[in-house]
């Protein structure tokens, strides 16, 4: 076994597969099995124990847990231990606080190179502040390195938000816990079925966010969510899931080896077979570029907020957005120029018009924008009908749903319902009509009476004047901030961005939607991958990657095989067409459901 092998995949065991001689025997052979060389292990049941154990039965638990520990480090496994993290409705339990410090001081009796603070169980609402958190953490922190100074302790952290409200984040806690060592940062993919074709976005998702804000520090993403409903994921969707990862420059990955039971697999375990057997590709993905992980750019979409002041509704978009993982910069709408977006597209929002010039109205629609009806009313009352390529009308009364109509955006939930009954006034909706040919409408409202007829949002591509708009049908406010974070309005809010600006992106998909790009390059723009994911479930046979705004002359395009195999094949050759190159997926290059090809090209 290699020394990068080492570093990939942590296996993660929670106490309910630990607590019996027969099933830690059956955890050791099902780690022979796959030849494991890091385990994490869960000390405490998640959901079934009470918040504080009996001391009689914490004191069983690390007996049992330094033998497990022992076992396993005599057989060359390295052993990481994960224990409980802050509870936010208990900030000033003094029994609490006791019973942690009293957990970790016993942790630090297991042979173990890592701690985990698991903050997991930490409430969304809870009475804390950011000194009384840092506090805690610093403690911990304290007590390990006090008795193990070369003991690394990680954070695996809950959501964002429950840090935010704190005025912390989850990067802060991490480097607090470090002692001033390796700082790791383990998180959840949040990707547990297969029945979601896009659920494996999501997963990539959090694995960006993530990215975004802790680039400098050691990452884990945790796959097999056991806090799911359901064990319905199936070995290939969490290979995808792992490759994503990795091309993303993320190396070590935690995996729950469990199932909703808490047993370990008295089986063969598919997807950790499946790893292995995929061990020489990620090995060559690894090493394919020439500079460090953390320097190498995931190309996507980013979005401008030209602000014209209006905080409720630029903070409503900011958030928005900043959950689906996409950049977001703010130009005050007086400070448009044609320098000022990189040539991302906008968001006009409010009263925006009213303070633009027609110059920079140009500009903003060459990039490309989105907008409410209300903005879009704005526009039209100043004489820009013809920029909108449709009209904004009269209010529209009991609207109840709002369909995803149009199968270009957000594919795979085409007819999906965004319901809207007592989210929204009157007034808040308008009828957006189309008057050019070239203005299509993308999503269909539905009434009290169920009439599916009237026309929602619309997007036009005014091909005369390269400029794209999109259209919403209603007025965006906090009241509907919660229905737009719902899985497939989040696909089609993305997919509508990426259609805005299109031709600016490194490379996109013609006739395949269910084909999503993976785009990593490094700052030199000497190597690139591209990763093609079908996450559909039918083979992916006639699509065509258009390589737009390339940042590379390609000079070569090589297939990467699950075999770690490098192949020049000639029908993956781009071909040129005008001003850009293209590859013509066929049959011979067709792409399996949940499967992904890999193209490594070299400028």
């Amino acid at each position: 076994m290699t020394k990068n092998q080492d570093s990939r995949m942590i296996l993660s065991f929670g106490w309910r597969g630990l607590y019996t001689d027969h099933k830690i025997n059956n955890v050791i052979d099902c780690l022979a099995q796959v030849d494991a060389r890091n385990v994490a292990l869960d000390i405490t049941a998640m959901g079934y124990d009470d918040e504080m154990l009996e001391v009689g039965e914490l004191n069983e638990r690390f007996e049992r847990m330094i033998k497990i520990a022992n076992k396993l480090i005599r057989r060359g496994v390295s052993v990481e231990i994960i224990l409980p993290g802050l509870k936010s409705h208990v900030p000033s339990d003094p029994d609490y606080t006791k019973y942690i410090k009293k957990m970790y001081k016993k942790a630090t009796a297991i042979r173990a190179t890592r701690l985990w603070v698991d903050d997991r169980g930490m409430d969304l609402f809870g009475q804390l502040n950011r000194k009384d958190m840092l506090n805690f953490y610093k403690a911990i922190s304290k007590i390990v390195h006090k008795e193990k100074p070369k003991t690394l302790l990680g954070l695996i952290a809950a959501d964002h938000d429950h840090y935010s409200q704190y005025d912390v984040t989850a990067v802060e806690i991490a480097e607090t816990l470090s002692g001033g060592k390796r700082v790791s940062m383990a998180f959840e993919g949040n990707f547990v079925s297969d029945r979601d074709r896009c659920g494996i976005l999501n997963a990539a998702l959090a694995t960006g966010v993530n990215k975004a804000l802790a680039d400098k520090i050691e990452l884990v993403p945790i796959m097999e969510n056991y806090h799911a409903s359901g064990y319905i994921k199936s070995a290939e969707a969490t290979q995808m899931q792992s490759n994503i990862n990795q091309i993303m420059g993320i190396h070590n990955m935690q995996l729950d080896c469990f199932d909703m039971a808490g047993t370990a697999s008295e089986h063969e375990n598919l997807f950790l077979q499946m790893h292995n057997s995929f061990l020489k590709q990620r090995l060559k993905l690894e090493d394919y570029f020439d500079v460090p992980a953390n320097k190498l750019i995931n190309e996507g979409v980013q979005i401008v907020i030209a602000d014209d002041g209006t905080t409720d509704i630029v903070d409503c978009w900011a958030q928005m957005l900043w959950r689906m993982g996409i950049p977001v910069s703010f130009v005050p709408v007086s400070k448009v120029t044609s320098h000022s977006t990189m040539d991302w597209p906008y968001i006009l929002v409010g009263r925006g018009p009213l303070l633009l010039k027609h110059e920079q109205l140009e500009i903003i629609f060459n990039a490309g924008v989105i907008m409410d009806c209300y903005t879009a009313e704005l526009l039209q009352a100043e004489g820009y009908s013809e920029m909108l390529g449709a009209t904004v009308g009269r209010p529209i009364k009991d609207v109840q749903d709002e369909i995803l109509s149009y199968q270009g955006l957000a594919a795979p939930y085409f007819s999906f319902p965004t319901p809207w009954i007592n989210v929204l006034e009157e007034n808040d909706w308008r009828l957006i009509d189309p008057i050019h040919k070239n203005c299509e409408v993308i999503t269909t409202l539905a009434t009290k009476n169920c009439k599916s007829t009237t026309p929602g949002a619309v997007k036009f591509d005014n091909i005369e004047k390269n400029q794209r708009c999109i259209i919403l049908p209603f007025t965006v406010n906090k009241h509907n901030c919660f229905p737009l974070m719902t899985i497939h309005r989040q696909r089609h809010t993305r997919d509508m961005l990426t259609w805005l600006v299109r031709g600016k992106l490194p490379c996109h998909i013609e006739k395949t939607p269910d084909i999503v790009p993976f785009v990593v390059r490094q700052p030199d723009n000497k190597k690139m991958i591209v990763a093609l994911l079908n996450i559909s479930f039918d083979w992916a046979l006639d699509a065509k990657l258009n390589f737009g705004n390339l940042p590379i002359k390609i000079k070569s395009v090589k297939d990467l095989d699950e075999h770690g195999k490098l192949t020049r094949e000639e029908f993956l050759q781009p071909q040129k067409y005008l001003d850009y190159q293209y590859i013509q997926l066929n049959n011979e290059s067709a792409i399996p459901p949940m499967q992904m090809l890999i193209l490594l090209i070299k400028g």
